[in-house]
């Protein structure tokens, strides 16, 4: 990866919304999904399930699909509490139907989703 890709990359996931605008974080979304397409184009590390991060790049760009996204992001975002499995499963029913139909686990979008939580509340920590 070229550093001027890699820095636009930071820039792109750094730069944080205002959560409490929808159309702000589907806009900062699409950008996180981006450098996930962009790192195994540049970088022999590690593996990113193209199926996930397509289905969530569908999901970015679909009123439908992306409110039960944006709602688990806000959801996630106050808390690092791990999940019991039953709340995990309340957490992803909303959108459980149309990952499963995309052949997406429900529950890799919540680790995709508490991991990007994660990333938020350690970028606003700095």
């Amino acid at each position: 990866m070229r550093m001027l890709d890699l820095l636009q990359s930071v820039e792109a996931v750094a730069d944080l919304p205002n959560f409490g605008h929808q159309e702000a974080t589907r806009r900062w979304l699409s950008g996180v999904i981006s450098t996930a397409w962009a790192i195994p184009t540049h970088s022999p590390y590690g593996v990113i399930d193209d199926v996930t991060v397509q289905f969530l790049s569908a999901a970015a760009n679909s009123v439908e699909l992306f409110e039960p996204i944006y709602r688990l992001i806000l959801y996630r975002l106050p808390s690092d509490r791990a999940l019991t499995p039953e709340e995990a499963a309340i957490a992803v029913r909303p959108l459980a139907a149309q990952a499963e139909a995309s052949g997406v686990n429900p529950l890799a979008v919540l680790r995709v989703i508490e991991a990007l939580a994660a990333l938020v509340r350690f970028i606003r920590a700095q």
